[in-house]
C-alpha cells in the first residue's frame, strides 16, 4: 500500500517528489528528467562513475567488489552536527535487452562489508534507483528517473534529516543531468 508521490521542492526545472514509507519517520523521494542521450550512452555513464565519490559527503570509499554488472562499495560518510554514519551498499546494472530499457539499483548489504566500527553509526536501510528508458522508436533521448529511501541510523531526529535528504537528492541528479547534457554535445 504505497502513497502516491507529491511535489516537495523544485530547482534549475527539476522537481523532486517525495512520499511517506510505511512504519518509517522518512520519506522516499523521485526525480526525472529528459536527457539526449540514448539510454545505452546513459547507464554506461552512470555505470562508469558509480565508484566516485560523492562531493562533500564521503570520506572514504572502498571498493570491495566489482564486475561489469555488479559493484559492493563500503562508505564512510561525514554529517554535520551528528555522528559520523557508514554503510555497504550492493549495486547492480540490469538491461532489458532491447537497448531501450536500464535500471541501475542499489539497496544495503552491510553483511558483505567491514564490521561495524566503533566511531561510526551503521545505516541500517538505503535502496533506491536509476531507471532509464527511450522515449520512443525515431525519438531519440532518454527519460531517467531516480528514486532514494535511507534511515540515516541513530536516533537522529526525522525533521532535521528531511531537509538534508531531498538536498542530497537534488544535488545528485543536477550533477548527472548536467552530466549527460555536456555528453550529448561531444
Amino acid at each position: 500500500n504505497q502513497e502516491p508521490w507529491k511535489p516537495y521542492k523544485s530547482k534549475q526545472g527539476l522537481v523532486i517528489e517525495r512520499r511517506p514509507v510505511n512504519g518509517s519517520r522518512f520519506f522516499e523521494y523521485r526525480a526525472s528528467f529528459v536527457s539526449t542521450v540514448t539510454p545505452t550512452q546513459a547507464i554506461d555513464h552512470l555505470w562508469s562513475h558509480i565508484t566516485d565519490p560523492v562531493p562533500n559527503l564521503v570520506k572514504k570509499r572502498e571498493v570491495i567488489r566489482q564486475s561489469t554488472t555488479e559493484v559492493v562499495l563500503y562508505d564512510q560518510i561525514a554529517t554535520p552536527v551528528v555522528s559520523d554514519r557508514d554503510y555497504t551498499l550492493l549495486l547492480r546494472k540490469v538491461s532489458s535487452g532491447n537497448g531501450q530499457k536500464y535500471q541501475l539499483t542499489y539497496e544495503i548489504a552491510n553483511h558483505l562489508g567491514p564490521p561495524v566500527q566503533p566511531k561510526f553509526v551503521r545505516v541500517p536501510a538505503i535502496r533506491g534507483s536509476w531507471t532509464i528508458e527511450g522515449l520512443g522508436v525515431g525519438a531519440g533521448g532518454s527519460k531517467l528517473t531516480y528514486t532514494s529511501y535511507s534511515e540515516p541510523g541513530g536516533s537522529v531526529p526525522a525533521f532535521l534529516v528531511h531537509g538534508a535528504q531531498a538536498e542530497s537528492v537534488m544535488d545528485g541528479v543536477l550533477r548527472v543531468q548536467d552530466r549527460l547534457a555536456k555528453l550529448s554535445t561531444q
